[in-house]
């Protein structure tokens, strides 16, 4: 039988997968299924990015007007790390000032309504946040420990002996990841945009549309 198909491939110009039972061929189908979504889903989300291309000082402008950013958004801070995330500061660093936040890229992005006359992209901005860090430690000065009349000898880490400190900054860039929402009429067979919006946080539901985008192969 496997013959008689690759026989007739050559006649209906067509290629062949042959597999050896059942179990196999519906896991390919299924396969080919989930490459072709995925490759329309990432044709899709091109589309959407070249239509916000059109429009990067309006993002631009979204993204330098966000004037604070939490210990969350840089992806630092006990309760980052307790959610299994990376350490981008040494033990002890910690953040002084934030100098500059720039946009990267467009990574991923999802035009909903597009069949309609008002339509709207949801995209995710991947940016870099310039930060300046500091750490601190203690230099030993060797001065006398002091003591008070009446009251009880002071511990080692109250003597004297560690009040000097040095401290030393650094300049780090770290990822930050921030949501947008572009609203658009449709007016004259082109597309208008009516709004824009960029902020640190979208409902878990565009988030997770957002994340389905497959993303392109380093």
């Amino acid at each position: 039988m496997t013959k008689g198909l690759n026989h007739h491939a050559d006649e209906y110009k067509t290629a062949l997968t042959i597999v050896p039972n059942l179990d196999e061929a519906l896991a390919h189908i299924d396969a080919r299924v989930s490459a072709e979504y995925r490759k329309l889903l990432r044709k899709e989300s091109e589309g959407a990015k070249a239509e916000l291309a059109k429009y990067e000082k309006e993002i631009s402008d979204q993204v330098n007007s966000i004037r604070e950013l939490t210990d969350y958004d840089l992806g630092v801070g006990g309760m980052f790390y307790a959610l299994g995330g990376s350490r981008p500061l040494e033990l002890g660093e910690s953040i002084e000032r934030i100098k500059s936040l720039n946009i990267d890229e467009i990574d991923s992005a999802v035009w909903r309504d597009r069949d309609k006359t008002e339509s709207r992209i949801l995209f995710r901005v991947r940016c870099s946040a310039t930060v300046v860090t500091s750490t601190s430690s203690s230099v030993p000065s060797f001065s006398p420990t002091k003591y008070a009349v009446g009251a009880e000898k002071p511990s080692f880490l109250t003597a004297s002996a560690f009040t000097s400190f040095s401290r030393q900054e650094r300049v780090r860039t770290l990822p930050v990841t921030l949501y947008g929402e572009a609203k658009f009429e449709k007016t004259e067979g082109s597309w208008k945009l009516t709004g824009i919006r960029v902020d640190k946080e979208i409902s878990s539901e565009e988030m997770a549309e957002l994340s389905r985008v497959p993303q392109q192969a380093n």
